[in-house]
């Protein structure tokens, strides 16, 4: 729904991303929220982004997908754009345990907002490559670093849920054929 969410909601839920393992406890995650007309920003930074990476397409083309992009950050009242900083430490270890240890924020982050009975999902995409993006990642500890290997991982809406809207279906996943016993 689009009611909005209190700020000690969604600080709780980062808070509980952060409780996420990371090797050498660099803790790696930096987030960036838009909420309110502050998403707008998002949204112009994405259509921005995808005109320039798009510049090679006919007017019409480009304008039905940018047409596409139009409202994504309003989608839910919160966006939090959760971005990996990586190897600020001279003991930091390779960036993809960086990027992994955010991924696991992440799904703390899913986790807690379930369990406050809140809806929330986690989306990426071409986006995340954009500099028009990249550049509202800054927080009062950190900078976006592309050159140095930071990456956004993903965009967390987040929200209460509709109840009147059909839950998406999925098969139960078989773990099965993805497993290997080696026994005595």
């Amino acid at each position: 729904t689009d009611e909005s969410v209190d700020k000690d909601i969604i600080e709780t839920i980062i808070q509980a991303g952060c409780w996420a393992p990371n090797h050498k406890r660099t803790e790696p995650w930096q987030f960036t929220v838009f909420t309110g007309e502050g998403r707008k920003k998002l949204d112009d930074a994405m259509i921005a982004g995808a005109a320039r990476a798009n510049e090679n397409l006919s007017e019409e083309e480009l304008s039905q997908k940018l047409s596409k992009l139009e409202g994504k950050s309003f989608r839910a009242p919160v966006v939090i754009m959760v971005w990996a900083a990586v190897g600020r430490s001279e003991n930091s270890p390779p960036a993809w345990e960086d990027y992994a240890a955010v991924s696991a924020c992440l799904q703390n982050m899913s986790l807690a907002s379930y369990s406050m009975g809140m809806a929330s999902i986690w989306r990426s995409g071409a986006l995340v490559e954009f500099p028009e993006v990249q550049a509202l990642c800054t927080t009062s500890s950190d900078k976006f670093m592309a050159d140095k290997g930071d990456r956004i991982m993903g965009f967390f809406y987040l929200g209460y849920p509709d109840e009147t809207a059909k839950t998406p279906k999925r098969e139960t996943p078989i773990f099965t054929n993805k497993l290997k016993w080696i026994e005595d």
